[in-house]
This record gives C-alpha cells, structure tokens and sequence, in this order.
C-alpha cells in the first residue's frame, strides 16, 4: 500500500511547501526521517494483522486446500488424458482406412472400365462384411477400453475422497 502514489505532483510539491513554511528548512529533514520510520512501522503492523486475520479466519487453509485439490484435479485430468489417447488414436486408425477401401474398390471398376457380373458384386458383398466385421471388432475392443477407463476413474475418485476424509 503506497501513499504517496494517491497523490499526483502538484500535490506533493505544495505539501512540500506548506511543510517548508511551516516546519523551517532545520526540521523538514528530521520530520520526514519521522514519517518515513512511522510508515514502516505502521506497514510492518498491518502485515502482521493481516497474517494473524487470515490465521484466525482460516483463509489460508482454504486457500491451500483449494491450491490442493486444483493440483489433483489437474493429475486426474492429465492420467485420463493419457488414458483416452491410445483410445482416441486408436479410433482415428479405425476410421481412416475406411473410406479409402470403399473408393478404392469403385474406383477401381469405374477407372478398369469393366462392368459389374455378379462374381464382382460378391466379392464386394464381402469385402463389406470383412470390414463390417472388422469394425465390429474395434468397437467392442473400444467399449472395453472406455469400460477399463470408467472404472480406473472411478477408482481414483473413491481414491480421493477416502483422502479427504481422513
């Protein structure tokens, strides 16, 4: 808390002043030693008063305790972070090699020219149900992962809160 910053430089320079005509040119430099040493003091006190508050209010066990649970929070954050991501990575692979196969295997036939017998709509009846297959695969492999996860988070809250409660 600074003082003298309330005032701008007009004001200091006529407070100087009026000390000047009042005070004497002697006693202006002993009485400003005084107010500086009094300032000091007076900080020194509330420094100590606001320690003593929060102490007494408990604000600063709050304040530890929320600074607590924001850096648990950001640990669980960043463990499911790294959790989700081979999940998340792992469905960008099952996802992208699908519209390449489907317009690879039309494009094929329209760039041969050929037409469609019933030997090529067959084999692309299945070649659909391998990839349906397989994308079935992946989706029950991903409901387990996001089941394996569920429960890891679960565990880590009921983890936390038994912290809390001791």
């Amino acid at each position: 808390m600074n003082i003298i910053s309330n005032f701008n430089g007009i004001e200091v320079f006529f407070i100087l002043i009026l000390g000047l005509i009042l005070f004497g040119p002697e006693k202006l430099p002993i009485i400003a030693k005084k107010l500086g040493y009094y300032a000091r003091v007076s900080q020194r006190i509330m420094a100590q008063f606001m320690d003593r508050l929060n102490e007494e209010t408990g604000v600063s066990d709050v304040v530890n305790e929320v600074k607590d649970t924001l850096n648990d929070t950001n640990k669980a954050y960043n463990g499911v972070k790294e959790t989700v991501q081979p999940i998340e990575n792992a469905v960008k692979q099952s996802i992208r090699p699908m519209p390449h196969i489907a317009s690879s295997s039309t494009n094929k036939d329209e760039d041969a020219g050929t037409e469609s017998g019933p030997e090529q709509k067959v084999s692309r009846q299945a070649t659909s149900a391998d990839q349906q297959q397989v994308l079935n695969d992946r989706v029950k492999e991903l409901e387990k992962m996001v089941h394996e996860l569920r429960s890891e988070i679960a565990d880590r809250d009921s983890t936390q809160r038994s912290k809390t409660d001791v």
